[in-house]
């Protein structure tokens, strides 16, 4: 085999990889998108009994962290299984937009989130595990990497 063969078989191999690349980021951004806005639901749902006294807004408290736990272990396991963390950053752009729409009045005017205590804990807990997944799955990739010309060739 000569290097032009072997050049365009690594030429053909990038551009199959770019395309799985691509197709993954338009999966995973609508993916992060679908969690956000059915996860934004379900969030306006832990100030339902609020009112009813202990253990009601323990156990939501409680709920909140748990779902920014795996919200935190989803977003690292997207990064860790396309070995970039672009992934985790199209999952976390996905689900901020939809918090943002869901923030704001819905087409018959009710609220789906309130300025109620719990409701800004989800907001900004939700954004902070998604951004602390990111960051962390960046500084990790990044160590991983050799530097410009360092291919083990001598």
């Amino acid at each position: 085999m000569t290097t032009t063969e072997t050049d365009a078989g690594a030429a053909r191999g990038r551009g199959a990889s770019i395309l799985v690349y691509l197709a993954t980021l338009a999966v995973v951004a609508p993916l992060g998108a679908v969690v956000g806005f059915v996860s934004s639901l379900c969030a306006g749902w832990l100030t339902r009994y609020w009112e009813a006294g202990q253990p009601v807004p323990t156990i939501a408290v409680v709920a909140l962290l748990v779902y920014a736990a795996l919200l935190y272990a989803g977003c690292r396991l997207l990064a860790w299984g396309s070995g970039t963390p672009d992934a985790a950053m199209a999952f976390t752009v996905g689900f901020v937009l939809s918090v943002f729409v869901v923030i704001g009045y819905t087409p018959g005017g009710d609220i789906v989130l309130t300025g109620h205590m719990i409701h800004n804990g989800y907001q900004l807990g939700s954004m902070l595990a998604l951004a602390a997944a990111v960051v962390v799955s960046s500084v990790r990739s990044a160590r991983g990497r050799r530097p410009l010309g360092d291919d083990g060739r001598g």
